[in-house]
């Protein structure tokens, strides 16, 4: 991975800090200062998220290198005063007060229930209309009203992705919505709440395949790290600069030519995008970061096909933007985080064609995840009664 990561993501980091450095606050607008700002404050968070994921061999030698996160920090502290003094936080993050419970700092998954995938997500479907009582979830009426507010907060935004994606969907007929699980889990009920209520949309198909499929079908992660390094690859040695087809062409070549790829993640990627209903094209919608998991998915797919993000990293802004919900990488991570797609269920195995998946054997995690399920629908409603 870090082969073409490290040297990509180093050159990078050279030269927009150099643009930083150099920058002349009295010679921009506004809106290009916010720019800015915006993105420096995403390159800080991917550096804390690669970090706390346990990539700490990039994070440290950049941070090492070139004082990354210093240098940054001083950018943002003379930038925010100019564009009127509001926090960090309160500028480009969902929600500007972070909100942190102790009961999940900690994984519920074992000894919990196991189901297979479509029945399970059936099941769950089924819970939309039955809020639970939550007020027993929290260590203080405090601790209860941030959770709530910040939780709105993600899941309104959530419901603004929804709909830019049924938009573009009802002007896409001959493609099929694939959502990629965990992280598209409310995108995929209200793409379905959306057809009930006779919106002429494909039927769109769930997708769990991440890190963990890797680990469940091989016993390791690394084949994903291995092939998340030919989005590094790509950028380093294909001039595509901001052309998406070049860069997909790219991406598929290398990974397609690439022998060494396990050949049991390549049968059971295979077999399980063969299960899937395609009437057409698949449109594979994911939450970010690079995009690997659809990318890899078209590559076996005779490239045919497309996807969308919510957001991505600043350097794939370029190439990205025309297929982004958000050019803010910060409010990526709090789409992703919530109970229900981060803390309630997980992959537990792929067999013969099936996905067995296990749920959080936690009473604080489901009730929470199914508050954020019913408040959803709630949301997601109210924006499907705005569509023409």
């Amino acid at each position: 991975m870090f082969d073409s990561e490290i040297p990509f993501v180093t050159k990078y980091f050279q030269t927009r800090l150099k643009v930083y450095d150099q920058f002349d606050f009295s010679k921009c607008t506004t809106d290009e200062l916010h720019d800015m700002a915006s993105e420096a404050s995403s390159l800080r968070k991917i550096l804390f998220d690669y970090n706390e994921e346990g990539y700490t061999e990039l994070s440290d030698s950049l941070n090492s290198e070139f004082d990354i996160s210093n240098r940054l920090g001083n950018f943002l502290d003379e930038a925010l005063p100019l564009l009127g003094g509001k926090s960090e936080r309160e500028l480009f993050c969902l929600y500007a007060e972070p909100v942190s419970l102790n009961i999940l700092k900690q994984s519920h998954f074992k000894g919990g229930p196991e189901f297979e995938l479509i029945e399970y997500l059936s099941h769950l479907d089924s819970l939309a209309d039955q809020p639970p009582d939550i007020s027993k979830c929290f260590e203080n009426k405090n601790q209860m009203k941030l959770w709530l507010a910040k939780t709105n907060f993600v899941l309104s935004e959530m419901s603004e992705y929804l709909l830019w994606i049924i938009k573009r969907l009802q002007q896409r007929h001959d493609a099929v919505p694939v959502l990629m699980l965990r992280d598209t889990l409310l995108i995929y009920f209200g793409i379905m709440w959306a057809r009930r209520q006779g919106v002429s949309i494909n039927k769109p198909e769930p997708l769990l395949m991440s890190r963990k499929f890797v680990g469940a079908v091989t016993g390791s992660e690394d084949m994903y790290l291995h092939i998340s390094g030919y989005i590094f690859h790509t950028l380093l040695h294909n001039n595509v600069l901001s052309d998406l087809t070049m860069f997909r062409d790219g991406f598929i070549k290398k990974t397609l030519s690439d022998k060494s790829i396990d050949s049991r993640f390549v049968k059971a990627s295979r077999d399980y995008l063969s299960s899937l209903t395609l009437s057409a094209a698949p449109l594979i919608i994911e939450s970010g970061i690079h995009g690997v998991f659809p990318l890899w998915l078209l590559a076996l797919n005779n490239n045919k096909g497309d996807f969308l993000l919510y957001s991505t990293a600043p350097w794939l802004y370029p190439i990205y933007k025309d297929i982004l919900f958000r050019q803010n990488y910060n409010g990526l991570r709090d789409i992703e985080t919530i109970v229900i797609h981060e803390h309630l269920f997980q992959i537990k195995d792929y067999c013969n064609g099936k996905v067995i998946v296990e749920e959080a054997r936690n009473p604080v995690v489901m009730n929470l995840a199914l508050y954020e399920l019913c408040l959803f629908k709630k949301l997601a409603m109210q924006k499907l009664r705005t569509l023409d």
